[in-house]
């Protein structure tokens, strides 16, 4: 055992030392020459007992052997820094960022690069301290959440066990015209950050959830006009990480992160073992493949099966955050409503939706469906180039993504603002499915209920109900053709590898029952070419109110076909 305690000692002493030659380009030269900081990681500490060290003929071979490997490793990353120092330049205040025992990663509201505020293409509480305040580290979301979630993630896992995270690349439609950038939603749920080909690697040291946070980001001059200018300075004190490291992303030339998943290949020096590595890959294919190519690491491809059963019920935090973006969604669902009339087009509805979210700091969480007459039965319409004619609907799903978190609703209503008798009723049919669902989500205080109970209540109503309109029962799958209910948060169809969710306190939900008629003769005719759906956000929770354990934001817009016809074309200017 003493010999396998010194063995194990000198190969950490070897990755402490090769985490400290990789580090920064920005890190001050003459400082990392000061021996004295070459230590080992403080979570390290607990695995060993100095007492049991001795001087033995394999440990002080194999202690020349990493001396030797690390020596070399040093001179060769000091080079790179030096160069990469010659080239950036950022000359960085040494005291930018407070310290304090309580806060040791806390950010100072009076950071300074080169005199003025470090300003990024994502918000920080010292550029806009209109959005955030001083603890959080996304609007709305503290520092200490964002560690209470990856202390979570990690009573998932075993000891060993490593989250591989890989941040969405850049897309672009052509040439150089970019796609907008959404973050990858585990990725920024554990970390809170934005930014663009980031990889992030959390370990689980022990079981008391001691874990080493890692980020590895693009050189600075790579991240050029696509991305925020960061500092290795900045990413450790601002996200409360253990190490940030830049690196190579083009090629992957990543010493600090290779080696630490692949010790073996990159410097002999035997794996520690007895972990796996869990990631997602589809994030970043292209990332991922050229990690997966220089390592010999096995990876796991559920890391997802642990984010989303954390994902999938709300904080109080996120629970507020969600409520804003849903009442940001209505505000753009109502101005639709009264702009409508005949002879307009999709596209200008459209646009005054785009309009209403981006004014508040919004954008689409995916491409709007504002669908006129037979368009409504295309679920994912989303070309809007017809025009608005009289006596037809407007079938509009939109939702707003802000600050992280999705809206997710839709609306039918006719283009003349008078709802004929013929879709009144098919109007008030999908009332009463909503209610339904709403009243078994709203048992879950009682007894268990899953999201798949939720689904089963509106089909069997809808179908029994639609056979009573002259719809042959073997078609009923045909008309209403989706499911009444999504999970929804960070990702409009939230947690979305989990089959069947049990509701709790928290889970965020959709419920949105609808209709879809085509031409074909089986079709009653009063029916034909018809589409509606209503979709409301809704949270089952009990600290809202003392007689509802689920509420519906939206659902106190307009919703009823009163308040729709009220409000409907009252915005036009009249003739």
């Amino acid at each position: 055992m003493k010999k396998t305690n010194l063995f194990l000692f000198y190969i950490l002493l070897g990755l402490s030392l090769l985490s400290f030659g990789t580090s920064a380009p920005s890190r001050n030269v003459n400082h990392q020459k000061d021996m004295s900081h070459f230590r080992l990681e403080e979570n390290f500490f607990h695995l060993f007992n100095p007492k049991t060290y001795e001087n033995t003929t394999l440990a002080t071979e194999w202690e020349n052997k990493a001396k030797q490997r690390m020596e070399k490793l040093i001179s060769h990353q000091k080079k790179i820094d030096n160069d990469f120092e010659k080239k950036i330049n950022p000359e960085i205040s040494k005291n930018i960022f407070e310290h304090n025992s309580k806060t040791p990663f806390a950010v100072s509201s009076t950071a300074t690069h080169k005199n003025k505020h470090e300003t990024f293409t994502f918000p920080t509480s010292s550029s806009h301290s209109h959005l955030l305040s001083h603890q959080q580290v996304t609007p709305g979301i503290k520092l200490y959440t964002y560690i209470d979630r990856r202390k979570k993630l990690l009573e998932l896992m075993k000891v060993g066990d490593k989250a591989l995270f890989f941040a969405s690349p850049i897309t672009y439609s052509s040439g150089d015209t970019k796609h907008e950038y959404t973050p990858q939603a585990d990725l920024w749920y554990f970390t809170g950050i934005e930014s663009p080909n980031v990889i992030v690697l959390i370990e689980k040291l022990s079981e008391k959830n001691e874990n080493k946070f890692s980020i590895y980001m693009p050189h600075r001059e790579h991240q050029g006009l696509d991305s925020e200018t960061m500092s290795t300075e900045f990413a450790r004190s601002y996200y409360s990480a253990h190490e940030a490291y830049t690196c190579d992303m083009v090629e992957v030339d990543c010493s600090a992160l290779l080696a630490y998943l692949d010790p073996v290949t990159y410097y002999g020096i035997p794996s520690m073992g007895g972990g796996t590595v869990y990631t997602i890959p589809s994030a970043n294919p292209t990332l991922f493949d050229k990690v997966k190519a220089k390592v010999k690491s096995t990876f796991d491809f559920s890391l997802e099966k642990f984010s989303h059963q954390l994902r999938v019920y709300k904080s109080e935090e996120e629970i507020e955050l969600l409520k804003k973006v849903w009442e940001i969604t209505m505000e753009a669902h109502e101005w639709a409503m009264r702009l409508t009339q005949p002879n307009a087009h999709e596209a200008y509805i459209r646009a005054v939706t785009s309009f209403v979210l981006e004014s508040h700091y919004s954008s689409h969480a995916y491409p709007p469906i504002v669908a006129s007459g037979a368009h409504g039965r295309t679920l994912h319409y989303s070309v809007d180039n017809d025009i608005l004619r009289d006596g037809e609907l407007i079938l509009m799903d939109v939702g707003g993504r802000r600050f992280g978190y999705c809206g997710d609703v839709s609306r039918t209503w006719p283009v003349n603002c008078k709802f004929t008798p013929d879709q009144k009723e098919l109007y008030n049919l999908l009332i009463k499915a909503q209610n339904v669902v709403y009243l078994t989500a709203s048992e879950w205080t009682k007894r268990s209920v899953t999201t798949r109970e939720l689904i089963s209540a509106s089909s069997k109503f809808l179908c029994d109900n639609l056979k009573k309109l002259g719809v042959p029962a073997d078609k009923c799958s045909a008309v209403t053709r989706h499911s009444a209910s999504h999970p929804i948060g960070v990702d409009v169809h939230d947690a979305s590898v989990l089959p069947e969710i049990v509701i709790r306190e928290g889970f965020a939900f959709t419920i949105e029952p609808g209709i879809y008629f085509s031409d074909d003769s089986w079709v009653p005719k009063r029916f034909r070419q018809m589409a509606l759906r209503i979709e409301d956000d809704c949270i089952a929770t009990t600290r809202e109110s003392k007689k509802q354990n689920v509420i519906c934001p939206t659902a106190k817009y307009a919703r009823s076909i009163k308040a729709i016809e009220s409000i409907c074309g009252s915005a036009l200017m009249p003739e």
